[in-house]
């Protein structure tokens, strides 16, 4: 068993039994992984690891590490940044946490990623600095990346069957063929305008990963509905 000091940004907890939590965490030395902090809800606990997990919260984790085991011991945990710039505006605290929600939900067995962790302090700093509008549209930034680094990303700089550039009007997004489709091979999918077409290839080809598209509030629905539905395919 393994001594580990881990920069971590928490994802989520639940409680376990009478006094415990188990928490998910992505941390930039070894990636994704549970932990279980025994006694951290009881009522003399001086550990302080209640109020350390919380989501959000980068932390700096001490944990006993198995290889063998899938929940980790949870030794201490002292806050580094608590996010209280995102967590005391709704719309910024719904941004947050659905960020915090397709890491969870994305990211299976990938092993320390530092495209993922500069993305998730990237998403930190453009939260805490934009306006509650631009929340959501940050995210979806975020999620374009982070499908990017696991492998996912759908194929938007030409058309995913023939290979031809793509161009308005006939274009679909396809979610089956896993990308942009031209005129003369959609057969099915999501149409998509000329604006929306340079969306979608602006979006999936942010290599600086700025996160600073301006994303228009008519857009948004249609983009994120396309990234719901190509994430649920294909992972």
């Amino acid at each position: 068993m393994e001594l580990a000091r881990l920069d971590s940004i928490v994802l989520k907890r639940i409680k376990f039994g009478d006094t415990s939590l188990i928490a998910t965490l992505f941390s930039r030395e070894i990636g994704k992984l549970s932990v279980i902090a025994k006694g951290a809800r009881a009522a003399r606990s001086k550990r302080g690891l209640a109020s350390a997990l919380e989501p959000l919260n980068r932390i700096e984790a001490i944990v006993y590490i198995k290889p063998s085991r899938s929940l980790q011991m949870l030794s201490a945990a002292d806050i580094i940044d608590d996010a209280a710039k995102i967590k005391c505006d709704y719309d910024k605290l719904m941004a947050g946490l659905a960020a915090l929600s397709a890491v969870d939900r994305l990211v299976v067995g990938v092993g320390p990623s530092e495209k993922i962790w500069k993305s998730m302090l990237l998403i930190y700093r453009r939260l805490e600095g934009c306006e509650p509008a631009e929340a959501k549209g940050i995210v979806l930034q975020f999620r374009a990346t982070l499908l990017s680094a696991i492998g996912f990303a759908p194929i938007v700089d030409r058309c995913a069957i023939c290979g031809k550039p793509v161009a308005a009007p006939g274009v679909v997004f396809s979610t089956s063929e896993g990308g942009l489709l031209c005129r003369d091979c959609a057969r099915s999918g999501i149409k998509l305008d000329g604006d929306e077409i340079d969306l979608i290839e602006r979006l999936f080809g942010m290599e600086g990963q700025e996160m600073r598209m301006a994303i228009p509030k008519d857009k948004l629905a249609k983009l994120d509905a396309i990234m719901d539905t190509h994430e649920s395919y294909h992972t």
